[in-house]
């Protein structure tokens, strides 16, 4: 008799995705820790160029393994808005991140999951249960209590990071209809392309000359920033974009230590309880989808 545990397909794609988000939020804190330490005089035009510039230095063993099969693609306006969407969220984001505090900053992003969600309502026709809505809204009244927005003087900064959350919202829709036709390794790297002809046209106009220290720094930013986007790709991959936006909310739980440990932000309970509220909200919109997965 085979007693090995059979996981439902259904089942083992929500796990595999709710795997690539969290790999997703350790790349993308990781690029904007990075980000902080790089000198404040740097343009965002310089910072998007090099980031752009060496993801794909980083992805260029990609394209000798693949000739120019990873260029074929069945929808190219949408690759050229991809481009168009990876600029404008970097620069918005990068911007608004070496502006405002760690916890912050990422506290702010979690916008990103109830636009996304509505997004994909709308453009996606997913569907949502009323008992997503309510885990959803509760996971970001953990983002308004660590916020705790009475407190804070808002500032140009947290306008900029409210755009890049739109942005970045449009951008995982858009990606999710080009997996119908494309790879993620294709998405991945026309997009990168694009984006580093934009960029380059751009810092023409805001060259600077970048320290080495910067230099090595820029590495790091677009190696974590390639890796995040290839996690984000394989999520959506798995699993609609209602489902994998809201473990956004994850990466609060990283960036709190971080900006403790590493930039000596002040702890305040209102971080602790509001990410308890975060961490309570993933694993209940998980277990919903699991129930859903089984009956399907």
């Amino acid at each position: 008799m085979d007693t090995k545990l059979k996981i439902p397909p259904q089942v083992q794609h929500s796990i595999i995705g709710v795997l690539w988000m969290v790999a997703w939020a350790c790349c993308i804190n990781l690029a904007m820790v990075t980000a902080k330490f790089l000198t404040p005089n740097i343009s965002n035009a310089m910072i998007i160029l090099m980031r752009n510039l060496f993801a794909f230095i980083i992805l260029l063993p990609m394209i000798s393994l693949t000739k120019d099969r990873v260029f074929q693609t069945k929808q190219p306006f949408r690759q050229a808005v991809n481009s168009v969407l990876i600029v404008s969220t970097m620069a918005c984001t990068y911007y608004a991140y070496r502006h405002l505090p760690l916890a912050f900053a990422t506290s702010i992003g979690f916008s990103g999951p109830l636009i996304t969600t509505v997004l994909s309502i709308l453009f996606l026709k997913d569907e949502v249960l009323w008992q997503k809505w309510l885990w959803i809204s509760i996971g970001y009244l953990g983002v308004l209590i660590v916020l705790h927005p009475i407190q804070v003087t808002v500032n140009y900064a947290v306008f900029i990071l409210l755009l890049a959350n739109v942005l970045a919202s449009l951008a995982i829709i858009n990606r999710k209809i080009l997996l119908k036709t494309d790879s993620p390794e294709s998405i991945l790297l026309i997009g990168n392309t694009g984006g580093l002809v934009l960029a380059a046209i751009v810092s023409i106009f805001f060259w600077q000359n970048i320290a080495f220290k910067d230099l090595i720094l820029l590495v790091g930013i677009g190696s974590f920033g390639i890796l995040s986007q290839y996690c984000y790709l394989n999520a959506l991959k798995n699993k609609d974009p209602s489902f994998v936006s809201p473990f956004e909310y994850s990466r609060l739980i990283m960036a709190i230590p971080i900006g403790i440990w590493v930039f000596n932000e002040h702890f305040k309970l209102t971080i602790a309880t509001g990410g308890l509220f975060i961490v309570l909200a993933g694993i209940a919109i998980l277990k919903l989808q699991f129930k859903k997965d089984l009956q399907s």
